[in-house]
């Protein structure tokens, strides 16, 4: 089955990519509004240094007090696009990883960390430093397989 744009979409997690751009550039602009920098201000290497600092020092401020907003409104959107991706999950279940090197493969559910959102699946191969194989609700999705023992077994004529 071909996982759809918006499972895609959260998957690859551009709603916080997105909102860490546009807090930062956001952070950015007021950040140099605040400085009222004109051109004659960056001949004083004090005011420059100044300004620098403040302008690479913004974004992060600002992501980091943005934090409780961004658990307030893309968290709720996050479980339920993990629940649209068939959670919760369950030991034996089949999912289809939607990132990573083993995108499009289907796997089996081997261990659920409920606490953190996320499932651990049996790759099949010894679990390697550096491979990934912990995923969250969003970067997987189950996937029904046919059950062949009730399909009627086809019959020579």
């Amino acid at each position: 089955m071909k996982p759809s744009f918006m499972q895609m979409f959260f998957a690859q997690h551009w709603p916080l990519k997105i909102w860490i751009a546009v807090i930062g550039v956001v952070s950015i602009i007021m950040a140099g509004r605040a400085c009222e920098p004109s051109w004659s201000s960056f001949h004083d290497w004090r005011f420059l240094i100044l300004f620098v600092s403040v302008i690479i020092l913004a974004p992060v401020f600002a992501c980091y007090t943005s934090l409780i907003i961004v658990w307030i409104f893309l968290g709720p959107l996050y479980r339920i696009r993990g629940r649209m991706n068939g959670a919760p999950f369950h030991p034996g279940d089949s999912v289809q990883v939607l990132v990573g090197p083993n995108r499009g493969r289907v796997f089996q559910v081997d261990v659920i960390w409920e606490e953190r959102g996320q499932v651990c699946l049996e790759l099949g191969e010894p679990r390697k430093k550096g491979v990934k194989f912990a995923f969250t609700y969003t970067e997987v999705f189950r996937v029904v397989q046919p059950n062949t023992a009730l399909e009627p077994t086809p019959t020579a004529p």
